[in-house]
């Protein structure tokens, strides 16, 4: 097996010193290289690659949720990009790089770091200048890399590393690496998870994910080998007052609206929050009620002036394609629906206006015969142009077949009645039988 020697930044040299001399200073580990224990890992071997990626992806999650802005999730490989971009800002040789980071690059092949081509040929002085270039990439004030954190770590049970945990936390509170949860500033009385998930009305997992996610405050205490959740009743009475507010499906009751439409409608006014955990009940204060309910009323109002265009063209008996042609002609008034979707609608009054200059044509009854519109303007003499206005004043019935318009029968018949025309009775005719 190939081998790197890499030099380290040093304020992380002292970050792996220290942990080492912590977690693994026992005298016949010293020499051992097989993985152990680390914090934050519940087995003993596990190399804790899958927790720091957890760890990574809460990390991102919760940043979001404080900034109210959708979370941009990062990988541990996008780090590493990153840390390689900065050093090659940095002005680090992109030879040096690829040796740092195990890559190498021979005749457009990429080659990993265990490859026997693999360029082991930097000099340690080389080497030192990328550990250089990585600890002036950090602050002064963040050359310590230690982060506070209300995570706590698992030891697990039976394994190695929970049979030497009182010799650790007692290194760590001696080198003020640690707190534990006892020391918190519990103000007032507190409920334990199960019976303040009771008095919420909850689930103990449904309040566990509340209280890891800090939409509810609490603090973890030891309770022999475990820390378990404490949670504040002044808390739990915050709680249950916003708890006490509308929800959706109560509100969607009372307002005799579609629960899902009105989820639609909170969720586009903006009212969920970024920060709302999948299946978490909403609830919304008096003002937030308010406001849905103005809204609903505006949008009854005006669709008490506007009808969308498949429901005018129902009314008009046309197809959806004519109201559409008449609105472009303006013989139909298109007003913006209420709902700002991508909708079209139509003023009804100009529906209403529409129908008293042209009375329309009773319905195409099931049985009746069809004459497709190049047989139509045939039997009348008349071109597309003229048979289309025909169908937008109401003087044909339509109907469509196979994708196509169609006028039936009678309608053409009654029309031949009003408006004669040489022939045009016997051309009707000759259609129709050929049709049948």
């Amino acid at each position: 097996m190939l081998h790197r020697r890499l030099a380290i930044a040093p304020s992380l040299d002292r970050l792996i010193a220290y942990s080492a001399d912590v977690f693994h200073g026992e005298a016949q580990d010293a020499d051992s290289t097989e993985p152990r224990l680390q914090p934050g890992l519940q087995n003993d071997d596990s190399s804790g690659s899958t927790a720091f990626s957890t760890a990574l992806t809460q990390a991102c999650l919760a940043t979001a949720d404080q900034a109210g802005e959708h979370p941009v999730m990062v990988t541990p490989h996008d780090l590493r990009a990153s840390l390689n971009t900065d050093l090659e800002n940095a002005g680090v040789d992109d030879r040096w790089l690829r040796h740092y980071f195990g890559h190498q690059t021979e005749g457009g092949k990429k080659l990993d770091v265990h490859d026997a081509n693999y360029d082991l040929g930097l000099r340690d002085e080389q080497l030192q200048q990328v550990a250089d270039a990585i600890e002036s990439l950090l602050p002064e004030s963040g050359r310590d890399l230690r982060i506070p954190t209300s995570k706590l770590p698992q030891w697990g049970r039976g394994t190695r590393q929970a049979a030497r945990r009182n010799d650790v936390e007692g290194r760590w509170l001696t080198d003020g690496w640690y707190r534990p949860s006892s020391e918190a500033q519990l103000t007032g009385p507190t409920l334990t998870l199960k019976v303040a998930a009771d008095e919420l009305g909850l689930s103990t997992s449904q309040l566990k994910r509340m209280l890891d996610a800090g939409r509810v405050e609490g603090t973890k205490v030891p309770r022999g080998q475990r820390e378990i959740w404490s949670v504040p009743v002044a808390e739990v009475e915050r709680v249950k007052a916003r708890r006490q507010q509308a929800t959706l499906p109560e509100l969607a009751a009372r307002l005799g609206q579609d629960r899902h439409a009105l989820w639609s409608l909170v969720n586009e006014m903006g009212m969920l929050g970024a920060g709302r955990l999948p299946g978490e009940r909403v609830y919304l204060s008096g003002d937030q009620v308010a406001e849905v309910e103005r809204e609903l009323d505006r949008r009854a109002a005006a669709a008490a002036h506007a009808v969308p265009v498949s429901v005018a063209a129902a009314r008009l008996g046309l197809p959806d394609g004519v109201v559409q042609t008449l609105m472009r002609q303006g013989e139909l008034v298109e007003r913006p629906n209420a709902a700002d979707s991508r909708l079209s609608h139509v003023l009804v009054d100009s529906v209403v206006a529409y129908e008293l200059r042209h009375p329309r044509q009773p319905d195409i009854e099931p049985d009746e015969p069809l004459v497709s519109i190049a047989d139509v303007r045939h039997v009348l003499g008349e071109s597309r142009h003229a048979v289309s206005h025909l169908i937008c004043a109401r003087e044909l019935a339509v109907t469509w077949l196979d994708r196509r318009q169609h006028v039936g029968v009678r309608s053409l018949q009654r029309y031949l009645a009003r408006h004669p025309r040489p022939g045009g009775h016997e051309r009707l005719a000759l259609y129709a039988r050929a049709r049948s």
